[in-house]
């Protein structure tokens, strides 16, 4: 077993990692569609502030640099339900070349409870939301992709689905290419709010 990467780039330990985070309960399912394995407990992840990983692999058994980032849903996500769809590919062994997107998904429970900070308000990211994308989808229909920016990061919605773009998208010709990727937008043309 590989050990794992440190939160924040520089620490193991999670009080360090999520100083604002008083206890936080993270239960992850994935595969719900039964492709990858066979029994619910396979399917399901719970995690406390204690024992949560910085990240979680993806079931798909071809998928490649695939997986969760729960470090960025701790710390950017608003408490509730989300579903995520994984980033991994399903490329060559070796990664000579990308495959298929990995049609793996992850409907994640997030409840946090965050302390308050020194001025007594609790301390928070803040999402900004920037506009929209507008485009098409591989059948032709209109579609509208909501964008919004955490920290350095970027969200996109579509639907019921929301999606945090990895760290390497950092500009909207990014958010642009990302949502060709997951949602399948084709010439999309951004609008800000």
């Amino acid at each position: 077993m590989t050990p794992s990467r440190p939160f924040l780039g520089e620490t193991t330990d999670r009080e360090k990692a999520f100083p604002d985070i008083e206890s936080l309960e993270l239960t992850v399912a994935q595969d719900p569609y039964e492709h990858y394995a066979r029994h619910a407990w396979q399917r399901e992840s719970r995690f406390t502030k204690t024992d949560i990983p910085r990240r979680l692999g993806c079931l798909n058994p071809r998928c490649q640099q695939g997986g969760l980032d729960l470090e960025q849903i701790v710390l950017f996500s608003s408490p509730g339900k989300h579903s995520y769809y994984c980033n991994g590919h399903e490329g060559t062994p070796k990664e000579r070349r990308k495959g298929d997107p990995c049609d793996n998904r992850f409907d994640v429970m997030l409840a946090v409870v965050r302390r308050p900070s020194r001025s007594g308000k609790v301390v928070r990211s803040k999402e900004q939301r920037l506009g929209y994308l507008r485009g098409k989808t591989t059948d032709g229909d209109e579609v509208v992709v909501s964008v919004a920016k955490i920290g350095r990061d970027y969200r996109i919605g579509y639907g019921h689905r929301d999606h945090l773009c990895p760290p390497s998208v950092r500009d909207m010709e990014g958010v642009k290419r990302e949502a060709l990727l997951v949602f399948h937008v084709r010439d999309a043309a951004f609008e800000p709010q």
